[in-house]
Parts: C-alpha cells; sequence; structure tokens
C-alpha cells in the first residue's frame, strides 16, 4: 500500500482562516492554530490517491459523513481479485480458491457479471482518490489507531498500517514528526463506526424525516455511505471483529439504520429507480427494488426521467450499441423511436424484479 499526493495546501490557511474570523490585523502563527480541534483545521487539505488498499479500509474511510471520495471500480477483473501479503497468512485459502472457481462457473453460465462479482472478498485490494482535510487527516489517523485494538487480531496490522501512512502525510504539511505528534496528542477521538447493535424495527416517519431499519448486502451498505446527508448506524463496526472478516463475500448482510429527510430519501430512490442503475439478475430481485419497495409503491413520476429527458442518454446509448452488454431501457428506446422488438424477452426477464409499470412500459406500443 501506499498513498501518492495529487495536490497539497499549506497549513498556513489555518492561521489565516483563524484571523481572518477574528480581528484581521493580528497576526495568528500556524503553529499555534493547526493543533486545535476546530473547522479552522479543515481548510488545510490535500488530494490523495491510495493505492492497494482494501475495501475493508475503504468502507472506514467512507463511514466519516464529510469524506469526500472517488473509489476505484471493484468490477474490472474481480475473478483476479488480490488480498494484500500481510493478510495472506491469514485467509482460508480454499474458500478463496473456490470463491474464484465460483465466479468463473457463474460468468461460464452466462450469469450478470454484477451478479457473480458480489463472491469477491471485502479483503480484495482496491484504490481510491481521496481529499482529506489537515484535521481528517489527524482523527483518521486516531481513529485506525483506536481500531488496532479493537478489530479481529488478523486486521491490527493493516490498521496499524492505515495509521502510520496517514501520520506520514501528516508530516508533509508540519514538516517534522515532533510537530505531528504534537497534534495527534492534542485532537480527541471520533468515532466513525456505530458500536452497538442494530435491532429490527419497522419504518419511522416524521413530519420532515423517514427512519429506515433495513438489512443489506456490505455492496449496498457501500453504496449508502456514499450519500453524506444521510445518518448511519450499521453493524460494519461488530463485523470487523468476526472470524471470517477476512473471507467474508461484499455480498454478506447487514443491518442499517438510516436517517434523512423525506425529500431527501425520494431523490435518492430517484436515481436508484432509474432502470440503469438497477441490476439485471437471473434469479433475484435487485436489491436496490427492495429498498424502493420498502417505502411504498412508486410510480413511474419518481424517475429522474419524469419530465421526459434522461440525464444519462449517452450511459443508455451505449445498451443499444455492443459497447454495453446491459439491458437497454425502454423509456429510452421510447425516447428515441428504438424498436423494442429485438430486446423484448430480455426486457421481460430483467423487469420481474422491478416495480410493475416497467412491464407496462415494456409492453405498450411505440
Amino acid at each position: 500500500m501506499r498513498i501518492d499526493i495529487l495536490a497539497m495546501d499549506g497549513l498556513h490557511l489555518a492561521a489565516e482562516s483563524w484571523r481572518l474570523s477574528r480581528e484581521e490585523w493580528v497576526h495568528y502563527p500556524w503553529e499555534d492554530v493547526y493543533v486545535t480541534d476546530c473547522p479552522a483545521t479543515e481548510m488545510p487539505s490535500c488530494v490523495l490517491h491510495l493505492h492497494e488498499i482494501t475495501m475493508i479500509e475503504r468502507e472506514i474511510l467512507a463511514a466519516n459523513r464529510c469524506h469526500i471520495i472517488w473509489a476505484r471500480t471493484s468490477v474490472e477483473h474481480p475473478i483476479k481479485y488480490r488480498v494484500p501479503v500481510m493478510l495472506a497468512k491469514s485467509i482460508n485459502l480454499k474458500k478463496h480458491d473456490r470463491c474464484r472457481e465460483q465466479m468463473q462457473e457463474m460468468k461460464d453460465q452466462g450469469l450478470n457479471r454484477d451478479e457473480w462479482r458480489r463472491l469477491m472478498p471485502i479483503s480484495a485490494v482496491t484504490s481510491l482518490i481521496m481529499r482529506m482535510s489537515w484535521r481528517d487527516i489527524i482523527k483518521y489517523a486516531l481513529y485506525f489507531d483506536y481500531l488496532s485494538t479493537r478489530v479481529n487480531p488478523v486486521l491490527k496490522e493493516l490498521m496499524e498500517r492505515m495509521r502510520n501512512q496517514l501520520l506520514t502525510i501528516a508530516d508533509k504539511f508540519t514538516g517534522h514528526r515532533d510537530r505531528t505528534k504534537r497534534t495527534f496528542s492534542s485532537m480527541k477521538l471520533a468515532k466513525f463506526l456505530y458500536e452497538g447493535k442494530v435491532e429490527p424495527a419497522p419504518l419511522q416517519s416524521t413530519q420532515n424525516f423517514w427512519i429506515a431499519n433495513i438489512e443489506v448486502p456490505l455492496w449496498i451498505r457501500a453504496h449508502m455511505v456514499r450519500h453524506r446527508p444521510l445518518s448511519i448506524a450499521d453493524e460494519y463496526f461488530q463485523m470487523l471483529q468476526r472470524d471470517d472478516i477476512l473471507d467474508m463475500p461484499i455480498n454478506e448482510p447487514l443491518r442499517m439504520e438510516i436517517a434523512a429527510t423525506k425529500d431527501f430519501w425520494q431523490t435518492i430512490i430517484s436515481k436508484r429507480a432509474c432502470w440503469l442503475l438497477q441490476t439485471t439478475l437471473s434469479a433475484e430481485k435487485d436489491p436496490w427494488q427492495s429498498i424502493i419497495d420498502y417505502f411504498g409503491n412508486f410510480g413511474q413520476d419518481v424517475l429522474p426521467c419524469a419530465d421526459g429527458h434522461c440525464p444519462f442518454h449517452a450511459d443508455a446509448q451505449l445498451r443499444v450499441t455492443d459497447y454495453d452488454p446491459g439491458c437497454p431501457c425502454p423509456i429510452h428506446m421510447k425516447f428515441n423511436s428504438i424498436d423494442k422488438t429485438p430486446y423484448l424477452e430480455e426486457l421481460r426477464i430483467a423487469a420481474k424484479g422491478r416495480s410493475p409499470f416497467w412491464m407496462d412500459i415494456i409492453e405498450s406500443r411505440p
């Protein structure tokens, strides 16, 4: 694992922000400001490229609600996934070999890639781009240090490695490890993961909020945490303590309690109800459809193209070419007067796990 710095500010921005919020004629040395645990120290930041981290760490990083992450896709070569050398001695090799065999078998059967790639273990490596403020660098380092003594011992070295990498980045800001240590000992620990138990509960509704309590696979959790306005309590912290954490597939279920305004829930549902963002599976309903159904019977008017314009036209168009093997969107074909006939069987199969209005659209006349 390594972290490359793509762009970086100076710590003087913290002192300058502090000065501008007070008597502007007074000089505030950055050496006195950068150790404070306040929003002024969020002004300096850097853009980082994190290479060869596992999905285990990625989900911890994304649990911070103010995260700014662009994650590398994990679907390029899922059968050829790799586990970090430091973890290789602790994995169940037979399980991982069987995992690759199963993915290959499912691929050879012609099953959808989004179906068989879900057998990948969460210990597989990936990479991501992330913007971190100076304050968050220290907060994350403190948290990974905290986790190193509270997760399954097989993850201890992984947590310590991330802590050390972050402190090395911090040194680039301060210029000296002693200065970094000063901040590390000054700022308070922030726990990004919920540590309690999430019990099943019905949908809770107030005038302005919905609190959902749902069981989802880990890969859905990875989508949820990227919506920053969502407040989430889930069982991921408990998962990090399990004996099978290194062998756990990304379709392992966990329970989540998620709070957001009704308007924001409707925004999420609108995007996830889009034909392109749902998965065409052979033997199961797309998990996002189950979440959409959880909130009630939404009709076609919830779609992002309800105004008659497809916001994902370029991607939708690729599905009626040889460049994207995914099932074409029937609404896109209707908008663009594309004959559905060659795709009818595929469309009917895909619609079985989605909202009923999709079948009506497919069977309607051009």
